[in-house]
């Protein structure tokens, strides 16, 4: 990967060049397999490079997809290149700058540990993380379809614990591991942003046939409507211990709401019984729903969680992962390379946590 920086009075540019390729049997959303990567900062940018797109979809993509190959096959060298894109990613990552304001309000209930004590099938787990990215890594490019084998690790890691991925306030991380995923997971979505920009752009009505990006219900379908069904299993589970009841009822209905209810299940046992005795029920249905949104966009369990959608997205198919309506669209002429081409201007590179169009 090229790189440069040329000292003068003048301010330089980043000019950052991508290269997607989709797989041959993509439908009606590519199926991006590989992503070739080329980043220049210099005063002359070479071609005819045009602004960030909005959020700058195009340019983070570059800047994680570089953070990556630097830190896998560099060690993570601390040089002024290095820091200066670290710096450019944090200042223009939404998804980073959201994860910071959610921990704020869900670490109170997240259970928290020494790094020391991190256990040995969390170790594992980083350690498969850094393994997949160095087999999927090569000078300049990234193979997306090996960086599928995380997902079995994720499997394999919530398979040997007590309790599911959804939810869990457990999970403990290493601030490298941690770091590693937010440019993973940085990577992922803008990928999938991407190739939903260009679908968007070959349609007619885009207002009606466009594709949307949802941070939340990418992931989950429905959080109020979960808010529901957890206050009557909660309700239930109250009314079990203040009355006496046939234990045969009881463990029968029980039973009934864990295999109907999985999810209300996981997300009141994930949390203390204070969170539901020290609340009103109208303030509780609200700290519900807004404890969904936080544990996802804010603790390292829901960071791995957004991980696996993404990762099983790439592996079936966007169309099958975020998109159903668009699994009875007919098949199109299959777009096999992708090209992006954008500069961040001096006023980015001065102040990375300026956000200019």
């Amino acid at each position: 990967m090229s790189f440069t920086i040329h000292e003068s009075n003048e301010r330089p540019e980043l000019d950052i060049r991508l290269e997607i390729q989709y797989a041959e049997n993509s439908k009606i959303i590519g199926c991006p397999l590989q992503l070739n990567t080329h980043i220049n900062l210099s005063q002359e940018p070479e071609g005819h490079p045009y602004a960030p797109l909005p959020y700058f979809t195009d340019a983070l993509l570059g800047l994680s997809a570089y953070k990556i190959l630097r830190n896998i096959k560099e060690g993570n060298p601390s040089t002024k290149e290095n820091q200066l894109i670290s710096q450019l990613w944090q200042g223009l990552e939404p998804l980073y700058e959201v994860y910071q304001r959610s921990h704020q309000r869900v670490h109170p209930l997240l259970h928290t540990k020494p790094s020391f004590q991190q256990t040995e099938l969390e170790k594992s787990l980083e350690q498969s993380l850094i393994e997949i990215l160095k087999q999927s890594c090569s000078s300049e490019s990234i193979q997306l379809d090996a960086l599928l084998n995380f997902i079995d690790s994720i499997n394999y890691f919530e398979s040997k614990r007590s309790q599911p991925l959804l939810f869990d306030t457990q999970l403990h991380l290493s601030e490298v591991g941690l770091n590693t995923l937010h440019t993973l997971n940085s990577l992922l979505c803008n990928l999938r942003a991407i190739s939903a920009i260009y679908y968007n752009s070959k349609r007619k009505e885009v207002l009606y046939e466009s594709l949307h990006i949802d941070s939340v219900k990418d992931y989950f379908h429905a959080p109020d409507l979960l808010t529901n069904e957890t206050m009557l299993y909660y309700q239930f589970l109250k009314a079990c211990k203040q009355k006496p009841s046939d234990e045969s009822l009881k463990n029968s209905l029980t039973k009934a709401f864990r295999n109907h209810l999985p999810h209300s299940h996981y997300l009141v046992h994930a949390l203390p019984e204070k969170f539901f005795t020290n609340q009103s029920s109208e303030l509780l249905e609200q700290s519900l729903y807004t404890f969904q949104i936080d544990w996802l966009l804010g603790s390292p369990a829901g960071l791995l969680y957004r991980i696996r959608e993404e990762l099983i997205g790439i592996k079936e198919g966007y169309e099958n992962t975020f998109w159903p309506e668009l699994q009875n669209e007919e098949s199109e002429e299959p777009t096999l390379t992708l090209h992006v081409n954008c500069v961040l201007n001096p006023i980015h590179l001065k102040n990375p946590h300026t956000r200019v169009a």
